[in-house]
């Protein structure tokens, strides 16, 4: 799960990717935009109603966050000029997802 947080705590933005397979794609959570993070991970009916992966997900991202709020975090630790996609993790899945495709677009 990747999200979006302002200083204030506000879900600017949610994806999540679930899956096993090259195939999992990254979806976006509309539901959590524009919560707070805080309010949310204390509202046990809100939790609930998500799956047990994204809660968990979610109550790490309120622990991060209430970590860099007390300074227990560096800011640099959330250097957002990054765009996480271009990390090498992520970019040895879309060569894998390419090689795929092309193998299997030419069965």
């Amino acid at each position: 799960m990747l999200i979006a947080i302002d200083d204030d705590g506000n879900i600017k933005e949610a994806r999540l990717m679930q899956g096993v397979t090259v195939f999992a794609k990254f979806k976006q959570v509309p539901e959590l935009k524009g919560q707070n993070i805080a309010l949310l991970a204390a509202d046990y009916q809100a939790l609930n109603k998500l799956n047990k992966l994204t809660r968990q997900c979610l109550l790490n991202a309120y622990k991060t966050f209430i970590d860099f709020k007390t300074q227990k975090l560096s800011k640099s630790a959330y250097d957002t000029s990054k765009n996480v996609f271009t990390m090498p993790l992520f970019t040895k899945i879309t060569m894998v997802i390419n090689n795929l495709k092309a193998t299997l677009s030419r069965n």
